[in-house]
């Protein structure tokens, strides 16, 4: 974020604030529609739930990591109907890019892991 802000000040922060949210809102939208959810539900549910937390999209590297928690769950919905390796590697992707962006929450990647 540090190199984000230098470069371009306080809007920079802002337009990545944005699009991480989008990202996560998109990505929310895809895993319902492969749960086999209507379009019309999917989409209710998706600008229900973004409304409900729109206080948590804030400039912090808190974004980055409910990101790569939904993608961790559209990988293992994916590995689990498909079994293909590719998504295990991306899951190893994620757990890196969790690891350097947000490492406090590292251990919650595991936790997500055993249900499935």
């Amino acid at each position: 974020m540090y190199i984000l802000y230098s470069t371009w000040g306080f809007n920079g922060i802002y337009i990545v604030t944005l699009l991480v949210s989008s990202l996560i809102a998109i990505t929310l939208f895809n895993i319902l529609i492969k749960q086999n959810n209507s379009l019309v539900i999917s989409f209710i549910i998706s600008l229900v739930a973004m409304y409900l937390s729109r206080g948590v999209f804030a400039a912090r590297n808190q974004i980055f990591s409910f990101l790569i928690f939904e993608l961790e769950i559209y990988c293992l919905n994916e590995l689990m109907v498909n079994g293909k390796k590719r998504y295990f590697w991306i899951l190893l992707l994620l757990a890196f890019l969790l690891l350097m962006v947000h490492d406090t929450v590292y251990p919650l990647f595991f936790v997500m892991i055993m249900p499935y």
